[in-house]
């Protein structure tokens, strides 16, 4: 189980759709934090992976180095795999 799960979202899910999703907001201790950026530049370059659309891998890097906890450890994980930025 992943301690910790972020999305980005172009707007904020409607409650119906978070009830079907069975997410609900915490004060404390939450796994996934949705994330609606105010750059929308984040989804200037995707692809898709299943049904998921992912920003690009550097988006990702990038985002880890600033996540603290584990990020800097899996930014470096991640720039070291042969598919990075391909």
């Amino acid at each position: 189980t992943t301690p910790l799960l972020s999305a980005y979202c172009r707007e904020f899910p409607a409650p119906p759709l978070l009830d079907a999703w069975q997410i609900h907001e915490v004060e404390e201790g939450g796994r996934l934090w949705l994330a609606v950026p105010r750059d929308e530049g984040v989804f200037r370059e995707t692809r898709t992976l299943g049904s998921l659309t992912l920003v690009c891998d550097a988006q990702i890097y990038l985002d880890l180095l600033q996540v603290g906890q584990r990020g800097a450890t899996l930014a470096k994980q991640l720039r070291s795999w042969e598919g990075f930025c391909r």
